[in-house]
């Protein structure tokens, strides 16, 4: 696959830069802060085998690309190109986890996914709605992704947990179009495909303190992981993982939090793809 990139300059612990079919493959969006360094830095200060889930790193093959270039100063040629590398690691057979310190770029990754999956259904996880028309005269912001997933998706393909923070206009959108959901509908969702957007202001503050917009009210972490285990992860075609805003947390606990958070979602997935005995 050729896709223009900075290898990491350090792998997420357990990856391999090979390209391989039915695996997770992660690919940074780069950024102010360097966020997807930092989360794969902070991974090495965990350990490779999660207690909840039995299982480790080391057992499962997956892709770390490391992260895109974006050359251009136009922000939608940027959204065209991530858009393309979407696609082109969906073409390997391989399930996309892309790493960004905000949502600017998730409908990018949304509209490529659909275009495989056309009946494709998104479960946005986080703190805010992200359902504005623009955002300070801006079509592309974190502020309008879900604006701009439902230029082209149908509301009722757009599903929405956690949100507890937005305009009126925005929450009319989610009670009318039937958005919202509990977690104990996430078992039957996405027959025809699912899309993880997950912003860690879905967290409590407590919990983790350094997000682009921390909202009192969110998750802990026995919450979070009772919420991974109801999605079914063998529909997910690509996902990512966005929020981190380290200039709001100095103890360098989110950057922990991001990790395990990544790699909860690589052994689900990994799991879920290895060839069954």
């Amino acid at each position: 696959m050729s896709l223009k990139v900075t290898p990491a300059p350090i792998l997420f612990p357990g990856a391999s830069s090979k390209t391989y079919a039915n695996v997770p493959a992660l690919m940074g969006i780069p950024g102010t802060a360097g966020v997807p360094d930092r989360i794969r830095d902070a991974a090495h200060r965990l350990e490779t085998y999660s207690p909840e889930l039995d299982t480790d790193l080391e057992d499962f093959p997956f892709t770390d690309y490391g992260n895109l270039i974006l050359p251009s100063i136009e922000i939608e040629e940027n959204a065209r190109l991530v858009g393309d590398a979407c696609r082109a690691i969906i073409n390997t057979n391989a399930v996309p986890i892309f790493l960004a310190r905000d949502a600017r770029f998730t409908a990018s990754t949304i509209r490529a996914t659909a275009d495989r999956y056309p009946e494709l259904t998104v479960v946005q996880m986080g703190a805010r709605a992200n359902l504005l028309e623009e955002f300070d005269g801006q079509k592309w912001h974190a502020r309008t992704s879900m604006k701009r997933v439902l230029d082209h998706l149908s509301v009722t393909q757009l599903k929405n947990l956690g949100s507890r923070s937005g305009t009126k206009e925005e929450f009319d959108l989610i009670e009318t179009g039937g958005t919202r959901l509990s977690v104990e509908d996430l078992p039957s969702l996405g027959k025809e495909g699912l899309y993880l957007n997950l912003d860690l202001s879905l967290f409590d503050p407590c919990t983790a303190p350094g997000v682009s917009h921390p909202e009192p009210g969110g998750m802990n972490w026995d919450e979070f992981s009772k919420t991974m285990a109801l999605i079914p992860w063998r529909r997910v075609k690509a996902c990512d993982l966005v929020g981190l805003e380290p200039s709001g947390d100095h103890t360098g606990l989110s950057d922990l939090v991001a990790a395990k958070v990544l790699r909860e979602i690589i052994l689900l997935l990994a799991k879920t793809l290895a060839p069954q005995d």
